[in-house]
């Protein structure tokens, strides 16, 4: 990897050449009753000149799914996702303050689906997102939510949902907070290669008494024989970064395509942008990520990728601004066995 501002800073940016070495294990194991899958890989990396960064494990991944079908009407799903990164430009959190530091975050999240009727599911489900920053007074926080509602199958190609989501925002220093929302979903097949979904909604945080945002998300999938195009908005309350007293409400937008090109060589290309502010007027966070990349796979087993990044973060935080921007060229090989 090539980047022009390894550190992500505002000003006296730095750059640099990265190479990063990245073993992992993926196990699978399936039956009639259900599937479990899990993946861990570890990176190491080496900097051409910031050599006090090198190290072996500079990022960890962890990822478990499962799915138990307890009987022909119910069914029951875990998933858990750990990360541990250092680099700022790989946030999980995009949007929010860069941290500089050791993050690391653990999503973990228990479903059940049970089929009242033919045409009527009951949904629920608890997720606990865990964040944490080693970095000196650097604030930890957990958020609980729980989740549920019906989904109703209105015909072949129509599904309408309807749900209730309660979240509660629990920081090591500063007060703790809590939302309730209610949301209202539609999904349609229009084709057989052609998904739009809908929801709109609302959300209520305490202790704010007049703290009332709009919840919502669109999503339009479309595929063609040697293509996939995905775009999708969304604004949504999520839990904020560095003590601050309350949610931040963020709107997100997000497209990706790929294409297959010829045989064995494949174009990708991606857009993120979010805008994140609180009601305060004193938080505010644009962030835009796009990539682009050209993949070829001579065999099933073999892939290269010579991919162009580009992240500008631009923030304005009690009347101080700063604008962060880096862009990195990188060329990466995987193997599967």
């Amino acid at each position: 990897v090539y980047t022009d501002n390894v550190f992500l800073t505002a000003d006296r940016r730095g750059t640099d050449w990265i190479t990063k070495i990245s073993p992992g294990l993926n196990y699978i194991l399936s039956g009639g009753k259900g599937q479990l899958s899990a993946d861990y890989s570890v990176e190491s990396r080496i900097y051409a000149h910031n050599t006090d960064e090198n190290t072996a494990a500079s990022r960890h991944n962890g990822e478990v799914f499962g799915l138990w079908t307890v009987s022909n009407r119910t069914t029951l799903t875990l998933f858990d996702r750990f990360e541990s990164f250092q680099d700022p430009t790989e946030q999980n959190m995009p949007g929010l303050l860069s941290t500089f530091g050791r993050t690391s975050i653990n999503l973990i999240a228990l479903g059940v689906k049970h089929q009242m009727t033919p045409s009527i599911d009951f949904l629920g489900s608890y997720a606990n997102f865990r964040f944490s920053v080693d970095r000196a007074g650097a604030i930890d926080s957990s958020t609980h939510e729980g989740e549920v509602g019906v989904r109703v199958r209105q015909s072949r190609r129509g599904r309408i949902t309807a749900k209730y989501r309660f979240r509660f925002f629990d920081f090591e220093l500063g007060r703790d907070l809590r939302s309730h929302s209610v949301l209202l979903g539609q999904e349609m097949d229009l084709s057989e290669t052609l998904v739009v979904s809908g929801t709109i909604g609302a959300v209520h945080v305490e202790p704010n008494p007049l703290t009332v945002d709009v919840l919502a998300q669109v999503s339009i999938k479309k595929s063609f024989e040697n293509a996939r195009y995905e775009l999708g908005y969304m604004r949504d309350a999520f839990p904020p970064s560095g003590g601050l007293g309350q949610p931040i409400v963020g709107d997100f937008v997000r497209a990706t395509a790929k294409v297959r090109l010829v045989n064995n060589v494949l174009f990708d290309a991606g857009l993120v942008w979010i805008l994140s502010d609180t009601s305060s007027n004193d938080f505010t966070v644009h962030t835009l990520k796009w990539n682009v990349g050209i993949s070829y796979a001579p065999k099933s087993w073999l892939m290269a990728r010579l991919g162009y990044d580009m992240f500008d973060q631009r923030e304005d935080i009690l009347g101080t601004s700063a604008d962060r921007l880096a862009k990195k060229v990188s060329l990466q090989i995987t193997a599967t066995f």
